[in-house]
């Protein structure tokens, strides 16, 4: 017997489980560059701002 629901087709299955592992790459992605623009700040000490994709490098020079 058939599933009456089109979301039980597996190429919709397939579709949605790869959507899924992407989005929770890209929120671990984003909370590791978070965590890690942020380390200075969060322990408190004086640091240079950084910017996304250079760093603190831009900066110096």
């Amino acid at each position: 017997m058939p599933c009456p629901n089109r979301c039980c087709n597996p190429s919709n299955m397939n579709a949605l489980t790869i959507l899924t592992a992407l989005i929770g790459i890209l929120i671990a992605i984003f909370v590791y560059l978070k965590n890690s623009y942020n380390y200075w700040k969060n322990r408190g000490l004086d640091y240079l701002e950084p910017e996304f994709g250079y760093g603190n490098v831009k900066k110096i020079y």
